[in-house]
């Protein structure tokens, strides 16, 4: 049994999830708990990622695209490109093209440490197993 640190704040919590191991997080809250935090990360990876390239790569491009018939965040979005020019708008495929592989990649980078944790945690490797037994029921909340 883990107790909190009597001068532990809301920050300070954030600190310590942070810095805890993958395997520390098995130990002290389950496995759930772990799945739950890899998912957050990769989701915050792949958004971070696909943000700041996005910016970077398409809205100078499609800031220069219109030739200043559009105004304010307007000029830096697809709306902005002139009906018929196809070479702008391979910009936005290949780019989702390129996010798709890069998700993927980070997806599969994240299982490889998801499983190899589940592995060990379906082989009580953490010395802990539980079992939840329900007794007396109802007759009426019986089913089978």
């Amino acid at each position: 049994e883990i107790e909190a640190p009597d001068d532990l704040s809301y920050s300070s919590a954030w600190w310590a999830v942070l810095n805890a191991s993958d395997v520390d997080i098995v130990r002290f809250v389950g496995f759930d708990a772990f799945v739950y935090i890899q998912v957050q990360q990769i989701l915050f990876e792949i958004t971070a990622t696909l943000a700041i390239v996005g910016v970077g790569a398409l809205f100078p491009l499609f800031g220069r695209a219109g030739g200043g018939e559009t105004a304010g965040y307007e000029q830096y979005s697809l709306a902005n490109v002139k009906i018929g020019d196809t070479t702008t708008l391979y910009a936005p495929a290949i780019f989702l093209w390129f996010s798709t592989l890069g998700t993927l990649y980070l997806l599969e980078r994240n299982m490889k440490s998801i499983s190899a944790l589940a592995r060990a945690f379906k082989l009580n490797a953490f010395g802990r197993e539980y079992t939840v037994m329900v007794k007396d029921i109802p007759p009426e909340f019986r089913y089978e």
